[in-house]
């Protein structure tokens, strides 16, 4: 009575299985079948919902990794290190990184001794970007509301100037149009942030003196302002060898505020440029108030159509404006600023 051994290949597919067997000699005698539970796994456990990214930037020391492992009763293994795995296959863990390029490893051996394999590039940076702003210099004078911004940075940043968007070319220069808010200083904050969400600051003043030309013709109702038509509700005239024109429209077209008081019947206007210039004139009297300083105006000022009219020469000096006359055609031109 000796034992062969009984060798054979058989080939299910991937599941649990029973297999039954039995021994029978030569003369027909069997013994009771006997079975055997095997379950036959050649897939390799699967990393899901891995919340890194391929060359995904970071500012910080370490990172928290997370995610699923398809079979829960595999071993985890990041960075060479056994993680735990939740009975629901979730995982956490905390990972160190250095400065520049991490690549974290992770392997996963199911109970089947399948194993998976797996490299995710991280890219610590704690260094802010730099930024070189070509123009505007600071405390520059410009004349129009509209201005460029140029310069250079490093590629892939993200550059807003005072919340607007600049694209950033990939050689890092970029070059951009920003508004200006007010007359006199504005200030532009430049805000550049990197991939790993590191923040650079800068900011420049500039100041904004707009160019503005205005042209009036005695008794004619129609007026410019920078070449752009408009209709006054009383025309400029002479009173009392004085040429008379519209505060308001004068003042609103250097882009000042003007407020009437109708109680106490005093126009304030407030214009604010290189320095802020406040004005109070009343049609009542010919003593106005400049910057909280008397100033006489050579005539008293005058309603038409419910619109004040100063003496041209007031204008000039309170906003600092030039004055040409042209006897033939009958026009003021006021120009802003003075030298402009």
């Amino acid at each position: 009575n000796t034992w062969n051994k009984y060798t054979g290949v058989i080939t299910p597919p991937e599941g649990t299985h029973v297999l039954y067997y039995f021994a029978k000699d030569h003369l027909g005698s069997e013994e009771l079948p006997k079975s055997l539970v095997f379950k036959l796994d050649a897939t390799p456990p699967v990393i899901m919902n891995l919340n890194i990214k391929e060359g995904m930037y970071v500012n910080t020391e370490s990172i928290e990794i997370t995610g699923n492992i398809s079979e829960p009763l595999s071993v985890l293994l990041i960075q060479g290190k056994r993680v735990p795995i939740g009975s629901s296959g979730f995982f956490k863990t905390d990972v160190s990184l250095n400065e520049g390029t991490n690549t974290i490893s992770f392997v996963v051996i199911d109970v089947a001794g399948n194993r998976s394999f797996r490299g995710v590039k991280v890219i610590r940076d704690t260094i802010p970007p730099d930024i070189e702003i070509e123009y505007p210099s600071p405390w520059i004078t410009v004349h129009t509301k509209v201005i460029e911004v140029k310069g250079k940075t490093e590629p892939g940043v993200e550059l807003k100037v005072n919340g607007k968007s600049i694209t950033v070319r990939e050689d890092g220069r970029f070059v951009g149009e920003i508004k200006l808010n007010r007359s006199g200083t504005n200030a532009l904050e430049f805000v550049v942030k990197d991939k790993a969400g590191n923040i650079t600051r800068e900011s420049v003043a500039v100041i904004l003196i707009l160019k503005v030309r205005i042209e009036l013709f005695i008794g004619k109702r129609e007026a410019f302002v920078n070449d752009m038509r408009k209709m006054l509700d009383y025309p400029p005239f002479i009173h009392k060898g004085r040429t008379m024109v519209p505060l308001r429209f004068i003042s609103e077209g250097f882009g000042a505020d003007v407020e009437w008081d109708p109680v106490v019947r005093v126009a304030t206007i407030t214009f604010s440029n290189e320095k802020e210039v406040v004005m109070k004139v009343s049609p009542d009297s010919n003593v106005a108030s400049l910057n909280g300083k008397p100033y006489i105006m050579d005539v008293e000022p005058v309603i038409k159509e419910g619109r004040i009219f100063v003496p041209i020469r007031f204008v000039a000096e309170a906003f600092g404006s030039d004055v040409k006359w042209f006897l033939e055609e009958r026009k003021v031109v006021i120009i802003y600023p003075r030298g402009g």
